[in-house]
């Protein structure tokens, strides 16, 4: 049985999810860096915020892929449309994330405490690093945060604080650098 009770028994996966898209990326060396170091000090939620356009989620997606070996477990990437009339609503985005960890067959919660439950008991103990890609604001992805054992990456063009967060404000790149 699951950690959702409900859904059927995985089948262990012969390779973790690895969604993070791969995206042409230049500059940002020093960004980069700043990031890694992050992690390294032990980091696991990281904010990138800046203006739309910018480079959020190509220095993101990089940033993924550069921590590949510390979240063996795979990374999931879930686009939030945060600058959209509608969202993609934290419930949703609950089960993108679950049907990546549980796959596509598993049978999850409507919604509400029972779908947090299952997302937490699912990812629990899991080396996961969850990118969650153009977030509206605080109120859109503290519901999403997972359990310690996972790392976060969140893309955003607003600034807002949530515990453990480690902000980092993107500026245009540099002419010699675009």
């Amino acid at each position: 049985m699951t950690p959702c009770g409900n859904a059927p028994p995985r089948r262990r996966r012969k390779r973790p999810p690895r969604q993070a898209p791969p995206r042409d990326f230049t500059g940002r060396a020093d960004d980069l860096r700043t990031l890694l170091a992050a992690f390294e000090r032990g980091a696991t939620i990281t904010g990138v915020r800046g203006l739309g356009g910018i480079g959020k989620t190509a220095l993101a997606c990089k940033l993924a892929e550069s921590l590949a070996l510390r979240y063996p477990d795979g990374n999931v990437f879930i686009p939030l449309y945060g600058v959209r009339p509608q969202p993609v609503a934290p419930d949703d985005a609950m089960k993108t994330v679950l049907r990546a960890v549980l796959g596509e067959a598993a049978r999850l919660p409507e919604g509400g405490a029972a779908l947090g439950n299952c997302y937490r008991s699912a990812l629990h103990g899991k080396r996961l690093l969850l990118l969650f890609d153009d977030a509206k604001d605080r109120a859109h992805v503290e519901p999403l945060l997972p359990p310690a054992t996972c790392g976060v990456l969140i893309t955003s063009r607003q600034k807002f604080a949530l515990p453990g967060l480690q902000p980092h404000d993107l500026d245009a790149l540099p002419p010699k650098d675009a």
